[in-house]
């Protein structure tokens, strides 16, 4: 198998995070402690790769703010799994 490409500790560490489930940009930020434009690079390098993707939902009534919810592609889980691979051999 194939070695996964060069990632960031912030990639690698929020691909780790979708692996579990799809999640809120919010949340990425709070389980991961990655913010600002760290955040926004990785999240960016995930949907250029083809990783992840990305839904918006929009704001409520209320005046919530829109909302992007981020989950991996089959390609992002295939680096997932090689990431756990990885992490288990060492």
């Amino acid at each position: 198998m194939t070695e996964p490409p060069p990632l960031t500790g912030a990639t690698a560490h929020i691909i780790r995070l979708l692996a579990e489930r799809p999640r809120w940009v919010g949340e990425i930020a709070k389980k991961t402690t990655i913010t600002g434009d760290t955040l926004t690079r990785a999240l960016r390098r995930l949907l250029d790769e083809k990783w992840a993707t990305v839904t918006h939902e929009k704001g409520s009534e209320r005046g919530w703010l829109p909302q992007r919810r981020y989950a991996l592609t089959k390609a992002g889980r295939d680096i997932a799994r090689r990431l756990g691979d990885t992490t288990e051999a060492s």
